[in-house]
C-alpha cells in the first residue's frame, strides 16, 4: 500500500491547485473571454456542462492560454468581418485568422475549406444559432484547421 501512495504522489509535478482554472482559464469560455470570469463560466456550462474546460485543463492545460486565448479575441472582435470572408473565402480577416492560428498570413486552401466547411455545417445544423454559438463554432473550426498547419 506504501508503494501506491509513493508511486501516485509522484504522478503530478505540480501542489494541488496549480495551473488553470478550468471552467475560467480553459475551454471555450475561457478562449473567447479570457477577461471576463463570469462569461468564460456562464459559456463552458452552456456550451458542454464544461467538459470540455475540464478535460483541457487536465489533459492539456497548456491550451488554456496563448494561441488559443489570441484566436478567440480574435474571433470575438472580428466575427462580423470574419463571416463575410469565410463566405468568400478570401479577404484581410480570414488572413488574420490564419496569422493568429499560427498558419501564416496568408491561409492555405486546406485552412479556408476546413473552416468554411465546419461553419457551414454547423450554422446549417442549427435552427436559431445566437452570435455567441456562431464564435464558439468558428473558433473550433479554425482551431480544428490550424491542428494541421505546417507553418
Amino acid at each position: 500500500m506504501l508503494n501506491a501512495s509513493v508511486a501516485l504522489s509522484q504522478i503530478g509535478e505540480g501542489e494541488a491547485g496549480e495551473g488553470p482554472s478550468p471552467y475560467v482559464d480553459c475551454g471555450i469560455g475561457g478562449a473567447l473571454f479570457p477577461t471576463t470570469s463570469w462569461a468564460a463560466v456562464t459559456s463552458n456550462v452552456i456550451w458542454d456542462a464544461g467538459t470540455t474546460a475540464v478535460t483541457s485543463a487536465t489533459m492539456s492545460p497548456e491550451t488554456c492560454n496563448g494561441k488559443s486565448v489570441a484566436m478567440a479575441e480574435y474571433v470575438k472582435g472580428s466575427y462580423a468581418s470574419l463571416e463575410m470572408d469565410i463566405i468568400s473565402g478570401r479577404g484581410a480577416y480570414l488572413n488574420g485568422l490564419s496569422q493568429v492560428s499560427g498558419c501564416g498570413a496568408e491561409p492555405s486552401e486546406a485552412f479556408v475549406t476546413a473552416v468554411r466547411n465546419s461553419v457551414k455545417n454547423a450554422v446549417s445544423s442549427e435552427s436559431a444559432v445566437v452570435e455567441q454559438d456562431k464564435q464558439a463554432m468558428l473558433f473550433n473550426a479554425a482551431y480544428n484547421a490550424s491542428l494541421s498547419c505546417t507553418s
